[in-house]
């Protein structure tokens, strides 16, 4: 989720369509808008701002309360999938 403009920065995420693919494109989300997309498998990236304007965006993960594994782990990483509750 952007908090800066797209058009200010000139950059934002690039993401394969599906895992392995290779098929980089951008998400081209503005200020208030989300992107989504299965972030544990697909490779992606942010590329180099090419101004002097900071991107800003919020970056999070939602895990479904049944679905959740803490055992799960990509291999090569070594993030610590810990598990917390927020109620809205």
């Amino acid at each position: 989720m952007p908090l800066t403009s797209l058009e200010e920065t000139r950059t934002t995420l690039w993401a394969e369509s599906a895992a392995g693919r290779g098929d980089f494109a951008p998400f081209e989300v503005t200020y208030g808008q989300v992107a989504v997309f299965h972030g544990s498998s697909c490779r992606h990236y942010v590329p180099l701002n090419p101004t002097e304007h900071t991107r800003v965006s919020l970056d999070f993960r939602v895990g479904v309360e049944g679905y959740f594994n803490d055992r799960w782990s990509v291999n090569g990483t070594t993030a610590d999938h810990t598990r917390r509750k927020i109620y809205v």
